[in-house]
């Protein structure tokens, strides 16, 4: 009788062990997941700061030339913000665009399974070019900026604008966390500025 008790003593124990050992795994689970979720929350904000302040500041006469140098300061900015995410082990793609309903969870379904930044469809990098009327070089990014703000009325501000009609034009990133496998994309849509 005292060999039973002694078994079950030491298999609650065992048991009891186990159990702890479980719910200190998941607490960690939850904790590591929350603290990735908070890292999100304030490296959105952080960048979508950045980019308002771009838009808010960027100097010129007349809003065409405002447009330009705001489009040269977010490939200013892209390259900064890529550089020190990079340094942070974190991968970011910085891109404008249009994004289609339905295209987030594609983006994202892409970035997990090839554990790199992956953009929309019609979407390009700040570095991008093209021709104004005048057949002037002009940042790309041009084509969705206006009056210190994202817009599609940027259109007009090219010939090669017309590829864009219908769409909705936003500035975007996306940014993966390879440690954590967790990916998310930071969007500025229409009127953001």
């Amino acid at each position: 009788m005292a060999f039973s008790i002694a078994f079950l003593l030491v298999a609650s124990v065992i048991v009891l062990a186990v159990i702890q050992k479980n719910s200190a795994k998941t607490f960690f689970d939850y904790s590591s997941r929350v603290l990735v979720l908070e890292k999100k929350h304030y490296l959105e904000m952080e960048l979508k700061e950045a980019a308002a302040q771009v838009l808010r500041l960027s100097k010129g006469t007349g809003e065409k030339e405002v447009s330009e140098n705001t489009a040269r300061n977010l490939a200013k900015l892209e390259v900064f913000w890529e550089g020190k995410l990079s340094n942070g082990n974190i991968q970011a793609d910085f891109w404008f665009g249009s994004v289609e309903v339905g295209e987030m969870e594609q983006i994202l379904d892409e970035t997990l399974s090839e554990k790199r930044p992956v953009v929309c469809g019609h979407c390009f990098d700040f570095s991008a070019s093209t021709l104004d009327w005048d057949k002037k070089i002009v940042p790309k990014a041009i084509e969705v900026l206006f009056d210190r703000k994202v817009s599609a009325k940027g259109f007009s501000h090219t010939p090669s604008g017309v590829e864009w009609v219908g769409e909705n034009v936003v500035l975007g990133a996306t940014v993966f966390f390879p440690s954590e496998n967790f990916a998310f994309v930071v969007l500025m849509e229409e009127g953001f500025g």
